[in-house]
Order: structure tokens, then sequence, then C-alpha cells
């Protein structure tokens, strides 16, 4: 039998072989003391610890459990056992457990991790309650910092969590996760450009780390440097491959940077990571979306909504819908998620364009107003001290029409101005720099300034778009004078100087718009797409295209060749003078289209399926633009139909005849210098 001091004296040192990794050695010695002192509590805590270790946890439970019926209270033994039921995610459990190594007097450790078990279990304000009180008895911790601040992060006082943080990363400023928690703090607290700095450090610490890259491809995210974040986010997938974080995120990256192919992939993974995580699914079903797999996005937005997403959910469900050409379930799925958030600003503003997508402009104009609040919230905003303009203010007054979106909006909105200087008021413009030359046209407008320049005095303001609604607009009493914007003469005169020789019908094109526009992929095509208008004779073809697509000119290989004049069309004046001087225009839904529209030129309109909302449903006319005709895809991302109509309407016009088979190339026409 063996005598209690040997035994003390064999655990001494197996605990040293176990402390030095000596596994094997250290449990040939505790087995050999439990041989002959099968309930020695030491031998069966060291035993189970042992076995903890080498990762055979129901065996190491057993033994803790067994040690702590045969010693009694124990607050060590209790610490140990609170921490295995812990991270085996048995946390009521773990929780018993550290309540009574707490009651025992348990250390700076032992509340620490309490306060992690509160935390799994959803209790922050427990957890936060624990990290404080180890943090009383270590005030340095740099662990116990770092995950009081995370807490605190979680708990919604973001500005607490920093100066937490901060701490942290001041008492172990070579803590790559002390320096992650203090990035993350300065996220949620709206300082995405600080919390740049302490993610960047973290990495140089552990530049291998996919925690630390995640974080910097969050921040980087949240600044809206996409083409920054997903080389990071690709290299903490490729370290963290089940790691459904890193997808999420480079989804998000992906798509906005307009890498569909890539976003979907990793919206793919990220699903497939979670297959039950009802915000992972909705997210992948969101990017699928812009991917234009809207049959590959329902059923996971079914899913994650049986697994009990929110109301987003019902609201992506709705766009996916209505990119279906199902305009009536959409709306169903945008009343429910209204419903379980009346003030859900995306799910109103959808609910709004998908109402005025079928001409229900009663309805829609109201609700239209939710984009306001959708821009203000993610960080697009206006303020102004002056009143919005009502149509019973008194006359004289002088009012702020201010553009708030796009090119072509402000272009298809400024139709209003001569209606609010018909009552009786002085307007002023506001939009564009490149459009406000334009913009001083319009009739009734009194001035124009550029966004960003400094506003004469004014009484009240509108943005644009709110027009409609002020005036009552239907479908039937759009108000269409057109022309309303007009070509400068001086500018046109040059122009059509310089087509004196030209006997062609002049045509112009645009088959792409900005890359950075949310729809951009579906919107735009490629010049080669238009090839087969080549072969339509007595047309020439000008190129109106700007931006990166206006390089497909030089790089293009068949026999479309439309003279570039890209170099001279510096802003909307240039352009316009150029359209006025022209016969047509073919354009994709852009700015340009607009334009001609606005200026009563024929202008033949290349839509996508979806189309937009101002397009309406079905219709090849526009009562926006009554010189325009609309050719719809009928399946999404099919141009071929669609160039094949326009050809044969080119065809059909007076002058014109399709070149026969064994045509010679013509000449293409003169590029302007």
């Amino acid at each position: 039998m063996m005598k209690a001091t040997t035994a003390h004296d064999a655990l001494a040192h197996a605990l040293e072989r176990h402390r030095a990794g000596a596994f094997d050695d250290a449990e040939r010695i505790y087995r050999a003391v439990l041989a002959d002192l099968p309930d020695h509590p030491d031998a069966l805590h060291l035993l189970g610890m042992l076995e903890k270790a080498k990762g055979r946890v129901p065996e190491a439970e057993r033994l803790m459990r067994q040690a702590l019926v045969r010693a009694g209270p124990s607050p060590h033994y209790a610490a140990n056992l609170a921490d295995l039921l812990r991270e085996t995610g048995r946390y009521p459990e773990a929780w018993e457990f550290y309540q009574k190594a707490m009651e025992g007097g348990g250390g700076a450790d032992v509340l620490n991790n309490a306060g992690l078990c509160k935390a799994a279990m959803g209790d922050r304000a427990g957890a936060e309650r624990a990290y404080r009180e180890s943090l009383a008895l270590r005030p340095d911790a740099p662990a116990t910092l770092i995950n009081l601040a995370a807490v605190l992060i979680d708990l919604g006082r973001a500005a607490e969590a920093a100066e937490v943080a901060a701490r942290a990363a001041a008492s172990a400023p070579d803590l790559a996760p002390a320096h992650v928690v203090h990035s993350s703090a300065l996220l949620a607290s709206g300082d995405a450009a600080g919390a740049e700095a302490p993610a960047r450090r973290a990495i140089e610490i552990d530049p291998d780390s996919p925690r630390t890259l995640t974080q910097l491809g969050l921040v980087l995210n949240a600044q809206r440097r996409f083409d920054e974040s997903s080389p990071v986010l690709e290299r903490a997938r490729a370290l963290a491959p089940r790691d459904p974080g890193p997808a999420r995120l480079l989804a998000i990256a992906a798509c906005e940077r307009g890498d569909l192919a890539l976003a979907a992939h990793a919206a793919r993974d990220a699903a497939a990571l979670t297959p039950d995580h009802p915000t992972t699914l909705d997210l992948a079903g969101a990017v699928l979306i812009r991917c234009g797999l809207e049959d590959e996005s329902v059923p996971l937005l079914h899913r994650a909504l049986r697994l009990g997403a929110g109301p987003d959910a019902h609201h992506h469900l709705g766009i996916a819908l209505e990119h279906m050409g199902l305009p009536e379930q959409a709306e169903r799925e945008y009343d429910e998620a209204i419903r379980r958030a009346p003030g859900h600003d995306a799910a109103h503003l959808y609910r709004a364009m998908v109402r005025l997508w079928q001409g229900d402009f009663d309805r829609g104009w109201a609700e239209y107003e939710w984009r306001l609040a959708w821009s203000a919230r993610r960080g697009f905003t206006r303020a102004f001290p002056q009143p919005r303009w009502r149509p019973d203010m008194p006359p004289g007054t002088t009012v702020l029409l201010w553009a708030e979106q796009g090119l072509g909006d402000a272009i298809q909105f400024l139709r209003y101005a001569p209606m609010v200087a018909a009552l009786g008021h002085r307007v002023i413009i506001e939009c564009e720099r490149t459009l406000a030359a334009m913009a001083r046209g319009v009739p009734g407008v009194s001035s124009v300034v550029a966004a960003g320049d400094e506003h004469p005095p004014f009484d009240a303001q509108v943005p644009l778009m709110s027009l409609p609604l002020a005036f009552g607009t239907r479908v039937e009493s759009v108000p269409a004078p057109i022309p309303y914007l007009q070509a400068d003469m001086v500018l046109t005169a040059a122009w059509r100087a310089w087509f004196a020789s030209h006997r062609a019908r002049r045509v112009g094109l645009v088959w792409a718009g900005r890359p950075q526009h949310h729809n951009d992929a579906n919107r735009s095509m490629r010049l080669a797409d238009l090839e087969p208008l080549a072969g339509v004779r007595g047309v020439e073809f000008h190129s109106l295209q700007k931006g990166p697509a206006r390089e497909q000119i030089a790089r293009h290989v068949g026999w479309l060749s439309p003279a570039d004049h890209a170099d001279r069309l510096t802003d909307f004046s240039q352009t316009a003078a150029l359209v006025e001087c022209l016969d047509l225009v073919i354009a994709v839904d852009t700015s340009v289209a607009h334009l001609a529209g606005a200026m009563g030129k024929s202008v033949w309109l290349l839509l996508p399926q979806p189309a937009e909302w101002r397009w309406l449903r079905g219709r090849d006319d526009s009562p926006w633009y009554p010189t325009m005709t609309l050719f719809r895809q009928t399946t999404r991302g099919d141009w071929a139909p669609v160039v094949q109509r326009v050809r044969d309407a080119l065809e059909a016009l007076p002058g014109s005849a399709t070149n026969p088979p064994d045509r010679t190339r013509p000449e293409p026409a003169p590029r302007s210098g």
C-alpha cells in the first residue's frame, strides 16, 4: 500500500512530467497512485486534466466529477470542471460549477472564465459583472480586458468598449487579439477610418491569423474599399476554409466590386458551411440576387425564414420574386417585412418601386419617400434648416430643388422645375457640375449651383424626386414638356460643321453605364453585343460612350466601328450638342438616354430583365419620354434577341438596308480629335 507521503511525492513528479508535455509518463504515475489509493482526489483530478488534454473528454469529466465527490468543496476542482463543460458547450452545467468555485473564493481567472460562460449563455450583463469582478482583482489582465470590450460591443456600448480595448492594447502591445477587439470597438462606434490602424497592427503581429485578416477585411468593407478588402478576405478564406466569416465578407466585397462569379462562389460557400444559420442564409440569398441567380436565392431565403430569419429575409425574397416577374408575390413579402418591422425603410422603398413599376402611382409616390430614410441610414443624407417645400407656399418663395441620386434621375425630374416656377416661385437647381450648364436652360430656372458649391439664399427646399408626389403625378398625367433640355447653339453649330460632309443616318451608341452602379452588371452590355448592327447600310455609328467601356472600341475585332468622340464629351452640354446632330440614339439605361429623351430626340432604349420601375411594366413606350422606344430583354442577360429587334427596326427605317453577306468592310466613321 502506497503511503500518503509517497503518493504526494509521486504526484508532484507526475505533475512536472505533465506540465513538460510528457503525458505518457505522467499518466503511468497517476494510475500507479490510483491503483493503491483509488479515491485519491488529487490523482483523480490530475488524471482527468490529462485526459482532457488528450481529447478524451468523457473520461476526463468522469474522473473530475469523481475527484470533487472525494475531495468535497474545492474551488480549484470546480473551476476546472466548469472550464471543461464550458469548452464543450454545456453552459448551464458549467455555470453551476463556476458558482461553486466562486463561492469558495475563486480568483481572477475563475471570474474571467465565468464571464465567458455567461456571454455564451446570452447573459451579457452577467458576463460584464464577472469580467469587472475579475479586473478588480487583476486590473490590467489583457484577456479579461479583451473579453469585457467584446461584451460591451455586444451590449451596444461601443465607446466604452473602445476605451477598455485601448487599455488591453496598451497592456499587451504585442497581443494581436487586443488590437482586433480595439478595431472592432472603433468600427462599432462608427469610426471605420480609426478602426483600420489597430487592425493593421494586429496583422503585423500575427500575419497568418484568419481572425486578424478577417477584421481588416471587415474594416475595409465598412469603408467601401472593396478592391482592397477582397484579397485580404481571400487570404483569410484560404487559411480558414471552414470558417464562414471570411466567406460572408468576401461575398459582400466581391458583389460590390462587380466580381459576381466570385461573389456567388463565396456566398454558396458561406451557406454550405452554416446551413442552419438563418442570418448567413439570408445574406447568401441577397448576394445571389445581386448576381442574377434568383433561382438559387429563393430556396435559401425560404430556408432562412423557416429557421427564424428576421424581416430582412422577407425583404430579400420580395426582391427575388420581383426580379422573377412576380410583383404581386413580391409585394406580399414586402408587406410581411413591414408588418414585422414597421420602420424597415428598405422594404418600404422596394414596395414603393414595385407599385410604381405596376403603374400604381397614387400609393407608389407616397411610399417612395422612404428612400430618404434608407439613404440616411447608409450615410447619404442632407440636412437643411429651411423647411420642405409645399405647393401651397406663397408666391415669391425661393425654392432649392436638389438632385439626390444619379444623373439620369436628375435629368428625368428636372421637368418639374417649370411647374414649381409656374406657381410663382423662384427656382434654384442644385445638381452635379457636369449637368449644371444644361440645367440652366430649363424653363423657369433662375439659377443653378453645382453640388458642393455655396448656395444662394433660399426659403424652402425639396429633392427633385419628391416632386411627382407634390404634384400628384399619375401615369396619365406625367408631365412631358419635351424638349425641356436644349443643346447649346454654338456647340451644336460646331458639330454640324463637322458633320457637313456626312450623308448617312447618324446613330449614337451607348452600351455601358458606370461600373460602380449597383445594377451595372445587369443593365450594361458589350460593344461586341451590338455587332449585328454593322450589317445595316446607310447608317454610321457614333460612340457616346464614356468610362472604361470606351476602351472596347479599340479592342473590338468586328465590323462595327463607331466613331469615338469621348475626348470632346467633357460635360452634358458637349454631349447634348452631339446628340442634337444625330438622327437616333441607341442606348442602355444610362443618363445619355435620359438626356436624349429630354431633348426630344429619337431614342431606342435597351432594357435588361428586370428593368427599373420608371419604365413601367410590359410597355414599349414611356410616358416620361414620348420620343423613346423601349426594347426589352425577355430572358435575363440575353441581349441577342434585343439587338436583333433593333437591327430589324433600323432596317425598316427609310434609307436603310441590309448589307449583303459578301460585303467588304466599310470605312469607319472619322474619329474626332
